[in-house]
């Protein structure tokens, strides 16, 4: 077994074990931890994708290459950056402090109407 297949076996163990506990109301889902688990798994599948269709051939055009990493990108850019740094700046400010720069990711314009 490669790295990545242990690495993506224990995410997906986690978020298992995460589903039985809410399920049995052993622990609740607070927003905090829906907020780590998607951000972990958004930027694990992004880069994931970005890496392997980088370092291996898989018989695909180039073009259609450059759309899956494409993907790969999209979706790390779907991460909800902002509550990310909440959930974090509760835990460590000082850090929260040094990333706020990936606010502005999904800052969008004011319409002017």
């Amino acid at each position: 077994m490669k790295v990545y297949h242990i690495f993506f076996v224990i995410l997906r163990l986690l978020v298992a074990i995460q589903v039985v506990l809410v399920v049995f109301k052993k622990k609740s889902f607070s927003p905090s931890i829906k907020v780590i688990i998607d951000s972990v798994l958004k930027l694990s599948l992004g880069l994931f994708i970005i890496i392997f269709f980088y370092f291996h051939n898989v018989g695909l055009d180039p073009w259609d290459i450059y759309v899956l990493q494409f993907s790969g990108i999209l979706i790390i850019v779907d991460i909800d950056y902002a509550s990310l740094l909440d959930v974090i700046g509760k835990v460590s400010p000082s850090i929260s402090k040094n990333l706020e720069i990936l606010k502005t990711i999904q800052r969008y314009p004011k319409s002017q109407n």
